[in-house]
């Protein structure tokens, strides 16, 4: 049990960010453009623009 604790523990998750940050750089440097925020989209309808505002203020 302590081989199975250290590898999650101990190398799982810099497998992790390692897998998390060369996918992101190699996104980036294939597809630049696809990186975009949607949220803005739902905010074009007039219900949601208004209900957004009121919240936030």
């Amino acid at each position: 049990m302590t081989s199975l604790h250290g590898f999650l523990f101990g190398a799982y998750p810099y497998v992790c960010l390692t897998v998390f940050l060369v996918g992101s750089l190699i996104r980036f440097d294939r597809d630049q453009y696809t990186w975009k925020s949607d949220s803005s989209q739902m905010l074009r309808t007039g219900l949601l623009r208004w209900g957004s505002n009121l919240f936030h203020v």
